[in-house]
């Protein structure tokens, strides 16, 4: 666990704490409101363990897009930018697979919280009883549609329509298309027309289950993926104080209330 430059106080300064002996910074989610965030890197069987005790929740992939955006429409330094846009970040929601290779986006996905060195993987992804898939809540994607809708990467504005992003951004097409200008505008600046691509992994024969990878910027193009392996030594979960995912939900719903009156 390390900290990460994510500070935005009207100052430009970090706000230093103490986490278990390690430094960490919070960031102002909104003006006035303070929400820690705490990188935690390593294996995510390894580090999951260490953020639910805590006291964190891993930051979602709506999250992620949230700062993102953010921060790039901030008057912060250009450092603190560049540690949510250059870095990827693993997030707590997941893609579930059955055996046939149809797939759900699960929010907050609980078997990911429960995850630990001892978890049952199979080439990296956790291994669901059998049944399980079916009773998991989240926005489910047949095989043939995975084939559409992921694989590649998006032109500029596609997203908005792509119903496995759309699902990942938990409905709020106002941060969809947000995110989709950032991040096309910050791929312009490293020479990529492209951007933002969703990309799963292949049929298994066991029910299991993932996280989604939100990509940097540059290497990754902004894209996600679902085919990293959750005992992998570059996991990078983003711990998140449980009262910013309200505060965040809030702010969207009053954005999005005042869209509709103004019109937008």
């Amino acid at each position: 666990m390390r900290s990460l430059q994510l500070n935005d106080n009207e100052n430009n300064q970090p706000v230093i704490s103490q986490l278990g002996g390690h430094p960490y910074r919070t960031l102002a989610v909104h003006p006035h409101e303070k929400i820690d965030y705490v990188l935690f890197d390593g294996s995510n069987t390894e580090q999951m363990p260490l953020l639910v005790a805590e006291g964190f929740v891993p930051a979602s992939a709506a999250q992620i897009m949230q700062r993102r955006v953010d921060v790039l429409n901030s008057n912060v330094p250009q450092e603190v930018k560049d540690s949510w846009w250059k870095k990827y970040f693993d997030t707590g929601d997941a893609p579930a697979y059955d055996s046939q290779g149809n797939m759900k986006v699960v929010l907050d996905a609980q078997p990911l919280l429960e995850l630990t060195s001892k978890s049952k993987l199979h080439n990296g992804a956790l291994v669901l009883p059998q049944g399980t898939y079916a009773g998991l809540q989240g926005e489910e994607f047949s095989k043939e549609q995975l084939v559409q809708y992921a694989g590649k990467c998006l032109n500029k504005g596609q997203s908005v329509d792509n119903p496995v992003w759309v699902a990942l951004a938990r409905g709020d097409k106002t941060l969809l298309s947000e995110y989709d200008t950032a991040a096309f505008a910050r791929a312009k600046e490293f020479g990529y027309d492209t951007a933002m691509g969703i990309f799963v992994v292949s049929p298994r024969e066991k029910e299991n289950m993932r996280l989604w990878v939100v990509g940097d910027v540059g290497y990754s193009l902004a894209c996600v993926y679902s085919d990293y392996d959750l005992d992998c030594c570059d996991g990078c979960l983003v711990g998140v104080a449980p009262e910013a995912r309200v505060l965040a939900s809030k702010y969207r719903a009053k954005r999005t209330l005042l869209d509709r009156i103004l019109g937008r």
